[in-house]
């Protein structure tokens, strides 16, 4: 099994909105990988909030398939690749404005936790990973929310742009 190693996220994004239509990609000194979430946790979209309400774009990602895709690691392109961990985003809480319109509200947010690539499934019978790593990052995360109907307004997505 390769060593577990440390790695700082340089950019990328993690885009929600909705529980299928998750995209994640990031960048470190490393690899870059883009892949899409099998696993959204405990990012909840649709979500209805209201003026003045505390808005909490925390997230925690975890499972033995987190979701599949690209990767470019070791001087190499992977066409596919599994990935499992457990990844934390701690998001600095915000409070959705008032207003007529849909608005954008944005918050800071840092990510640990760890990465595990396989090249194969890891469900049934986990192969020897390709790569794992401990990752660290921070960024912007910027909800979007409609228009709001009587006081109550329809979160359409979670934007998480890493810096």
């Amino acid at each position: 099994m390769p060593p577990i190693k440390t790695s700082k996220i340089i950019g990328g994004s993690l885009f929600v909105a909705g529980p299928t239509r998750v995209t994640f990609a990031i960048e470190t000194n490393e690899f870059a990988l883009q892949f899409k979430l099998a696993d959204t946790g405990s990012i909840l979209i649709p979500h209805v909030t209201s003026s003045g309400m505390t808005l909490n774009c925390s997230a925690n990602l975890s499972g033995d398939s987190l979701g599949f895709g690209v990767v470019d690691f070791g001087g190499q392109v992977f066409a596919k690749r599994w990935y499992a961990g457990s990844l934390v985003i701690k998001a600095v809480p915000v409070v959705v404005p008032g207003g007529a319109g849909p608005v954008r509200v944005a918050t800071t947010f840092k990510l640990t936790g760890n990465l595990i690539a396989y090249p194969s499934s890891p469900v049934v019978d986990p192969p020897p990973p390709t790569f794992q790593y401990k990752l660290t990052g921070h960024g912007t995360v910027t909800t979007r929310l409609g228009a709001p109907i009587s006081t109550a307004r329809d979160v359409t997505s979670y934007f998480y742009d890493f810096e």
